[in-house]
């Protein structure tokens, strides 16, 4: 794997949390960490570059040889072609059957893998509030006129609002219709590691989980794992 768990005091507990990317380890770290109760530390690992499925669930065997519980926090369109339940064709994912899939694939009763449609993208089309004023001010092609926030903020509500909630805007893998493509479609520009990096620390934890259910569920079950 890419980094080692370390394990927190006694009087701590240390949940692995195998994520994608950078950026998911730093919102595991400065946004997650701080809804739990003190003597949880959720650790998060960034996932190795695998050949396998088998490669992947050796990992998570390895991890839960020192975890007492191990989760993960994927982004669906940043799983590799061979995950388990990677959809009816290669450009689809089936959260529900991915996660069902990856449960299974490791099988282990610590195992609790968590996976949503997109990484921050999700988060920014549940709270646009959060991404326009880093992406508005953009000039917009053959006008002379730029994007507004009030422009970011009306359109990706449009989305969510004809969808029923962020979590369920569709989504596939091609040019224009993973929701990073959408967002840089709407922003004229949007670049996950420059503009979803400023937007991460506004984000408004509990505004995310009244109006992402799933993601809300996890952290639910984060919160009270050993209550």
């Amino acid at each position: 794997m890419n980094e080692r768990l370390v394990l927190a005091p006694d009087t701590t507990t240390t949940i692995a949390c195998s994520v994608d990317s950078l950026l998911a380890r730093l919102f595991v770290e400065t946004k997650i960490q701080p809804l739990l109760p003190d003597h949880i530390r959720l650790q998060p690992i960034v996932r190795g570059q695998f050949e396998t499925v088998q490669d992947w669930v050796d990992e998570m065997h390895a991890l839960l040889a020192l975890s007492p519980v191990v989760t993960t926090f994927y982004s669906a369109t940043m799983l590799p072609p061979w995950f388990p339940a990677r959809g009816h064709s290669s450009d689809t994912i089936d959260i529900e059957r991915a996660t069902a899939a990856a449960t299974a694939y490791v099988d282990h009763p610590r195992f609790m893998p968590y996976i949503q449609s997109a990484e921050m993208e999700t988060f920014f089309l549940a709270q646009p509030e959060a991404l326009a004023p880093y992406c508005a001010g953009q000039e917009l092609v053959n006008e002379e006129t730029t994007i507004t926030e009030e422009d970011i903020i009306s359109e990706i509500s449009v989305l969510t609002t004809l969808s029923g909630e962020p979590e369920l805007v569709a989504w596939n893998m091609g040019h224009d219709t993973t929701h990073a493509q959408r967002l840089d479609v709407i922003c004229h520009g949007y670049v996950a590691s420059v503009h979803g990096l400023l937007a991460l620390n506004h984000l408004d934890m509990a505004r995310l989980k009244r109006t992402c259910p799933r993601f809300n569920l996890w952290l639910l079950f984060l919160q009270d794992m050993f209550d």
